[in-house]
């Protein structure tokens, strides 16, 4: 069994989700379970949010990481809510590349999502899952619109939750924005993306 983290390697910090994405390099350790979540909790995850949103509240689940070293961060528990909250705000990407052709907003949220390894000259994503999911949720989820590894086929059922997941996200981004203004639009995205990054105010 692999080794638990020491008292001493778990620190506690109130920040939003978003913002941990955006900051820091999480991996899922190899012996953590695959993305799990099925249609329920992804849909009580974006009610979760617009229900914050409305009350002014902030709280989507705690997340605990275990430092490795530098800005690098073991997720031991919270890998469901990352994974989700990454594969809704990759949907975001796709709105903003595919549907508003906003360069700027599609960098913004490939901040969060990924970095730039200058030495690889390549993406390096920021949320890395377990040893069997890692593969397709980079090649499904985090590869842009119109790349060639979209098209990867799911080969477990963690990967088709992913892909549905991904579904839910995109139909979820669809229902905020529809019947709205170009520039209506974009605000309620953004405003979801900065409420995300933003964390506890208390």
């Amino acid at each position: 069994m692999p080794p638990r983290p020491t008292p001493g390697d778990i620190r506690f910090e109130s920040l939003g989700i978003a913002k941990a994405l955006a900051t820091k390099q999480l991996c899922v350790p190899v012996y953590q379970r695959d993305y799990s979540w099925g249609t329920e909790e992804v849909k009580d995850l974006f009610q979760d949010l617009n229900a914050a949103l409305n009350d002014g509240t902030y709280f989507l689940g705690a997340i605990v990481l275990n430092r490795l070293n530098g800005s690098r961060f073991e997720v031991v528990d919270g890998q469901q809510r990352l994974a989700t909250v990454s594969i809704f705000l990759a949907a975001i990407r796709d709105y903003f590349q595919e549907q508003a052709n906003d360069d700027l907003n599609v960098e913004y949220l490939h901040t969060f999502l990924s970095t730039t390894d200058p030495h690889a000259r390549a993406r390096i994503p920021r949320l890395t899952l377990n040893i069997d999911d890692n593969q397709f949720f980079r090649s499904y989820v985090l590869s842009p619109p119109g790349d060639a590894a979209r098209s990867v086929p799911p080969a477990r059922e963690s990967h088709r939750l992913l892909q549905r997941a991904a579904r839910l996200a995109k139909d979820h981004v669809e229902s905020i924005i529809h019947g709205r203004s170009d520039a209506d639009k974009t605000a309620m995205l953004v405003r979801r993306v900065e409420f995300l990054r933003s964390g506890p105010t208390n």
